[in-house]
């Protein structure tokens, strides 16, 4: 994840970081050892994926009656 407007050459650059970090064996049995499945997605699947999900929570608060204060 990154701010809003992050600048294409830094996300992947984030991207390309984060890919290499999580081929080190200890860190991902790290992850797994806390619950978290590492996902390499790229940063146009990131994107997607968090829109599906706000879509789906929109969807899951409305069905149960939910309202923002």
């Amino acid at each position: 994840m990154a701010p809003a407007k992050t600048p294409r050459p830094i996300i992947d650059k984030l991207h390309a970081e984060m890919q290499k970090a999580l081929q080190a064996p200890a860190l991902q049995e790290r992850l797994r050892t806390l619950g978290v499945e590492p996902l390499p997605l790229t940063p146009t699947e990131m994107d997607a994926r968090v829109k599906s999900e706000i879509e789906g929570f929109k969807a899951f608060a409305k069905a149960a009656g939910l309202k923002a204060n």
